[in-house]
Formats: C-alpha cells, structure tokens, sequence
C-alpha cells in the first residue's frame, strides 16, 4: 500500500528521511560523522556516506565545506546589500 501511494518503497522513504535529516545536521552542527551515524541509526558511517553520495552527488565532509562556506558569507552580508559575485 505504501509503495503504491508514495511510488516507493518503505525502507527508501526512511532512508530519503533519514538523509535529509543528516544534510541539515552536518550544515548546522559540528558533530562528527560518526555521531550523526549513530544519531540516525545507520549501521555505519560508510553506510551514511554511501547513502549521502547517491542522494546528493558528493561526500558529507564536501556538503560541509561548500555550505559552511555560504552561511558564514550569508552572516556578513545586510538585508538588501547588493553583494557582486566573480
């Protein structure tokens, strides 16, 4: 019944969940990898990795840096500043 209604299975579903989950907590914390394995109950970190890799095209520690990096230029940038990016 699920799967008819979602169009996919139960178990993606979680883990879809589960690793939208993970990209906001490696954005927003500085938990270890390994902690935010344990946090989302994936069996192991290669497990979270593997997963992160086929959802969004690149390594959990990439995702961190390129979007650490947005927020902390977000941070200096005003409301309604014009901001020229080269």
């Amino acid at each position: 019944e699920f799967k008819e209604y979602m169009h996919i299975s139960l178990k993606q579903y979680i883990t879809n969940k589960k690793i939208e989950i993970a990209s906001t907590m490696i954005v927003r914390t500085n938990l270890t990898l390994q902690e935010i394995s344990d946090t989302l109950n994936f069996c192991t970190v290669s497990s979270l990795i593997s997963a992160f890799k086929r959802a969004y095209g690149t390594t959990p520690a990439k995702y961190r840096k390129q979007n650490n990096a947005n927020i902390n230029l977000d941070s200096y940038i005003e409301w309604g500043e014009k901001v020229e990016v080269k």
